[in-house]
């Protein structure tokens, strides 16, 4: 999670990010699938009060829909404040492969600037996207620092849940770019 004291990451700002997980240019993996029923989600810090569209970083598209594929923004503390439209169609089209994918909120959400945030993913598709992310390394995850999670992923859903209990989902070894504006 970018969080620069004083101010805005000046990259995301450049970029006209509100949040992201971590700066773009780090990230080193293009081949992060996200699994059909598996929610994955990522620790922002808004650094403007206004989130009105969620980002994923699509490496390469995935296969036919099973269910609706959509975003969700959720506080650190696990409620879901506000989705995205279904995004299968994004999600499936090559066209797509290699580019930031950007999809409107239900509702644009007013933040604060001094909290955390998740930024979720469900996908299903019978055959899983690829996101671009960081990869920890074999045999490691990314550990929980001062009681916050950067990571995580909860298996078994059909849709987003209201409520996720983010102490007891499952950290994953490798972090997925997700962004906000």
């Amino acid at each position: 999670m970018v969080n620069y004291s004083g101010g805005a990451d000046p990259y995301g700002a450049a970029l006209g990010l509100v949040a992201q997980p971590y700066p773009m240019q780090t990230a080193n993996n293009n081949n992060l699938g996200a699994t059909s029923g598996v929610v994955i989600g990522a620790l922002v810090r808004p650094v403007k009060p206004l989130i009105t569209n969620l980002l994923l970083w699509l490496a390469t598209a995935g296969g036919t829909s099973t269910g609706v594929s959509e975003m969700g923004l959720y506080t650190e503390g696990g409620t879901l404040l506000a989705a995205t439209a279904d995004m299968t169609a994004a999600l499936t089209n090559a066209a797509n492969n290699a580019t930031v994918l950007s999809t409107a909120l239900s509702t644009a959400q007013a933040v604060s600037t001094s909290s955390n945030y998740y930024v979720a993913l469900l996908c299903q598709l019978t055959t899983a996207p690829t996101i671009v992310g960081n990869d920890v390394g074999a045999g490691f995850t990314t550990p929980t620092i001062n009681g916050h999670k950067p990571s995580w992923t909860l298996t078994g859903q059909t849709a987003l849940p209201a409520s996720v209990n983010i102490a007891a989902t499952t950290t994953p070894v490798a972090d997925f770019w997700f962004g906000a504006t």
